[in-house]
């Protein structure tokens, strides 16, 4: 790879990645908005491109006739928990992925790597290609959408390639979103009560430096039109990592585990097979849960001090 283009630049999988890319040669076209330029680093190898995936001309003019090798699109509207329900942010996001591909298309870039969400197969025993999604919200069903589409366009015009990522549940320090691991850390750090379902749910977490080695290791290897699933490929009861926070931080607190009901009826999973992936990459997790929580519980303590 020579030159990047990278959507959702400031987010949090978006910056693990630029900071990996910058260890390399590679030449890295960041998009983002005006307002979060001072969120991705300076660097003579990293461009950035300002603006949304509203304004495909704009961009355009920035990038002039630069010939990508691989598009990475990490952008997402609405990821937070308050918007998944919110159908008509979510919808905004067929039409972003879609000006990708035509970008793609247009600056002969033969591949486009798409970041999906294990939540598109929430309530299925297994995920496959072939598999159809059962998701749990508008955000899952519109990233399951969105694979649809774009993936009816690389088989339309058979020359930009499509690899949509299947990813399980990220953590690892710089990720402060909604999300449990975040909430229980902080609560536990800062002597609060929580309050959770029974956390029946099996799940794989991955750590934020295996997901960018396995996007890195797609973009290189990964087979046209294929579809991984990126995890670290264990999968444990979620009540089994929360008790391991809560053992890490203060093992005399009280979990609040059952205090609240499920929100349906069913509950969702987060089970990810990578055999298909380490087949085709190499790809091997490196960090177990054990390691990376404590890396990440050492990022929040220091924040709170």
């Amino acid at each position: 790879m020579k030159k990047v283009f990278i959507t959702g630049a400031s987010g949090f999988i978006g910056k693990n990645l630029i900071n990996r890319l910058l260890e390399t040669e590679v030449e890295i076209y960041a998009l983002v908005m005006k307002n979060e330029i001072e969120r991705i680093p300076k660097n003579n190898h990293l461009i950035p491109v300002i603006g949304n995936l509203n304004d495909v001309e704009e961009i355009e003019h920035q990038i002039k006739d630069v010939k990508f090798d691989v598009i990475f699109h990490l952008a997402w509207e609405g990821v937070s928990t308050s918007y998944k329900n919110e159908f008509h942010i979510q919808m905004k996001n067929i039409n972003y992925a879609l000006n990708i591909m035509q970008i793609a298309r247009r600056y002969r870039c033969k591949k486009v790597i798409i970041t999906g969400s294990v939540s598109e197969y929430a309530y299925c025993k297994k995920i496959s290609s072939d598999q159809m999604p059962i998701p749990s919200d508008f955000y899952s069903a519109t990233k399951a959408s969105v694979h649809i589409y774009c993936d009816f366009f690389a088989r339309l015009y058979k020359d930009v390639s499509l690899n949509w990522t299947v990813i399980s549940s990220i953590y690892g320090p710089g990720r402060e979103d909604d999300n449990i691991l975040s909430y229980t850390i902080k609560a536990l750090l800062y002597h609060q009560d929580t309050q959770y379902t029974k956390l029946e749910q099996m799940w794989d977490y991955v750590y934020i430096d295996d997901v960018i080695s396995a996007l890195l290791l797609i973009a290189r290897k990964g087979i046209a039109g294929k579809m991984y699933q990126i995890g670290s490929g264990q999968a444990r009861m979620l009540k089994e990592y929360i008790i391991m926070v809560k053992q890490s931080i203060d093992s005399e607190a009280i979990l609040g585990i059952g205090k609240i009901p499920y929100k349906t009826e069913r509950i969702d999973n987060s089970i990810v097979d990578i055999r298909e992936l380490q087949k085709d990459t190499g790809y091997c997790p490196a960090v177990t849960f054990e390691t990376g929580i404590e890396k990440t519980i050492a990022y929040f303590r220091k924040r709170s001090v």
